[in-house]
């Protein structure tokens, strides 16, 4: 273990290093040889939700779908997305926003979809407005956690959103 970082943990056979592993939460960063990584992996299951698929080479795990060949590795969560779409599919029937849609930049908008005279006050909100500013926080949550691992494009337009977590009106969720 690190004396500086306790999150950061080397493997040393006789000074050399082999291996290094760096935890945050419930994220974890390892370097090694494809061996001690297979090893790394095989102790992971046994006390973690973690599923491979050998056959293709994918690793599963968090919502994240990481793929690893000789050159490259290659990280997406399609198939998060595709369970946030699923999740919210309701909520997005809801306002007519059902299939897709091509929403322009928050910056180059008619609408300012991020006013601050649109919001509710969450002290004297009503069920129906606490309803509204919980299904935004669970939106925008969502998106955040998709943004900040792949989708980094997205993170301006999340960030934006995420001011009005607390206060949030319907016209915001649209």
């Amino acid at each position: 273990q690190s004396k500086k970082d306790p999150c950061l943990f080397f493997k040393r056979d006789k000074g050399t290093l082999l291996e290094m592993l760096l935890v945050y939460v419930d994220d974890f960063l390892f370097l090694g040889s494809s061996t001690s990584f297979e090893t790394f992996l095989k102790l992971m299951r046994q006390e973690y939700e973690l599923s491979t698929s050998p056959s293709d080479g994918k690793i599963l795990w968090n919502g994240l779908e990481i793929e690893r060949n000789k050159s490259s590795i290659r990280v997406t969560q399609v198939t998060k997305i595709r369970e946030m779409s699923h999740n919210f599919a309701p909520l997005l029937a809801e306002f007519g926003l059902s299939g897709k849609i091509k929403t322009p930049h928050p910056e180059f908008t008619a609408d300012d979809l991020f006013n601050p005279n649109m919001v509710v006050d969450p002290v004297h909100a009503t069920k129906s407005e606490q309803r509204t500013i919980h299904q935004y926080q669970q939106l925008v949550g969502a998106m955040m956690y998709v943004a900040v691992y792949t989708r980094f494009d997205i993170a301006y337009a999340i960030g934006k959103a995420s001011r009005l977590m607390h206060c949030a009106s319907r016209e915001n969720l649209r």
